[in-house]
């Protein structure tokens, strides 16, 4: 372990910050790049209509992703920590448990989908007929339960973390978006006539190919010493795991809700033809959240750090230089909205038309989204979250109904204006409770 430890700190911490930063960026750019390529070849491939099928089963997935929350982030936590006091057989202790948990649990959802699917109409869910998709019962039980691998695969995101080479999880990224293209362009070539199952099977294979090749890089080549066996598996071990906040899991699980349900609240009640039309115009004005996400992610830490030591003043400061870049941000996404039909037609050709409406939906949201993101990362740095939990259930009851009501007036878009309506509620209490925190710390310092 000595001799490992020494290799991966070979370099100092400031430099493998920015060397992650850097690389990051430049993956990241690249996967931007080739996702937007995706659209066009992907949506003229299998057409508008089954293009928001697959954008609808997509969300479904995401769903299936976040349920190693509290495993991926504990196996983050505690394996970084385990490495820096140089203890190999704990650090292999966390990673082997973390492979057990997430296997079993994976074992029984597979198991349970395979006895519930009988009684599982996802055309009905999906308000699809079975004229026009008589697969859909077919492709999504082979999605969830191939899907399943992919949830246990993904810790080595979390390994990656823990080990500072973040940035090697979005070459991954990359390197997934890339085999997709290729092999879609491939079915262009090749086949013709568009294959919904295909599109699928390849979108959802693609990362676990990716990150078995990585897994068994590292555990074979890199780290051995770290490589899962059960015999280090421990009922410690699960408890250190899973332990993290409940409070953190449950708005994490609410969070998922409310942002990963919009596609299929869309389908549901309109069309997957609406849904192509959130997906296209949530991808074009992502980028704004994207790189904003890039910015923002670096404070939680310093924040933590900088209320520990009660400088108040430099969190000051970091707010109000968040709120520059999120002020130069939101004017970039009402350029995007002005410039949007010109984008469209070049990005994917004159057939394909995307409503104003939905376009102005998304970009308030994304605006509200960024600016919501501040102070999240600040209370969460704090790490006073107790009223960010209570305010993000009060979404979570509002969000149906009021999403219901406001597609009623504007169809679609309602449903994202629900959302950036709650956003907007939920940063006057967030922007609130930072003030407070700020001015009782300050009183302390002064009566100090």
């Amino acid at each position: 372990m000595n001799q490992t430890r020494s290799s991966i700190k070979t370099i100092t911490r400031g430099k493998a910050i920015r060397k992650n930063v850097f690389f990051s960026i430049a993956f990241k750019g690249l996967s931007i790049i080739i996702s937007l390529l995706l659209v066009p070849l992907t949506l003229h491939y299998i057409d508008k209509y089954n293009y928001g099928i697959w954008m609808t089963i997509s969300s479904i997935l995401v769903w299936i992703y976040y349920f190693d929350i509290g495993i991926g982030s504990g196996l983050r936590t505690k394996l970084a920590e385990a490495i820096a006091q140089n203890k190999g057989h704990l650090a292999k202790g966390y990673i082997s448990t973390a492979f057990y948990i997430l296997g079993s649990a994976m074992l029984v959802l597979v198991v349970l989908y395979v006895l519930l699917s009988e009684f599982i109409d996802w055309n009905n869910i999906f308000n699809i007929s079975h004229d026009k998709s008589p697969q859909l019962n077919e492709i999504m039980f082979i999605v969830i339960t191939i899907t399943g691998v992919s949830f246990v695969l993904k810790l080595i995101v979390a390994i990656f973390h823990a080990l500072q080479y973040s940035s090697i999880n979005e070459f991954l990224n990359f390197f997934s978006n890339f085999l997709s293209f290729l092999f879609i362009y491939i079915y262009t070539k090749t086949i013709p006539n568009g294959d919904l199952a295909l599109i699928v099977y390849t979108f959802v294979g693609m990362p676990i190919f990716v990150y078995g090749l990585a897994i068994l890089f590292v555990f074979t080549k890199k780290l051995k010493f770290l490589c899962p066996n059960y015999k280090y598996v421990s009922k410690t071990n699960i408890k250190d795991l899973v332990g993290l906040s409940g409070n953190f899991f449950v708005i994490q699980i609410i969070n998922l809700i409310l942002y990963s349900t919009t596609s299929l609240f869309i389908s549901h009640f309109f069309t997957p033809t609406s849904v192509t039309d959130y997906s296209i115009s949530y991808r074009y004005f992502s980028i704004a959240m994207i790189i904003f996400t890039i910015i923002i992610n670096p404070y939680w830490g310093a924040i933590t750090n900088a209320y520990a030591k009660q400088d108040m003043s430099w969190i000051k400061q970091a707010i109000k230089k968040l709120l520059l870049i999120w002020g130069g941000l939101s004017l970039l996404v009402l350029f995007l909205l002005l410039c949007s039909s010109f984008v469209y037609k070049i990005w994917l050709g004159k057939d394909i038309n995307i409503p104003i409406t939905m376009g102005i939906s998304v970009s308030i949201y994304i605006i509200m989204f960024n600016l919501n993101n501040i102070f999240v990362s600040i209370i969460n740095g704090i790490g006073k979250i107790r009223l960010q939990l209570y305010v993000s259930i009060i979404q979570l009851l509002l969000f149906l109904p009021l999403a219901l009501s406001l597609s009623k007036i504007t169809g679609a878009s309602g449903i994202i204006w629900a959302t950036s309506i709650l956003l907007a509620i939920t940063t006057i209490v967030l922007v609130w409770q930072v003030l407070l925190l700020i001015k009782k710390s300050s009183i302390k310092i002064i009566n100090q």
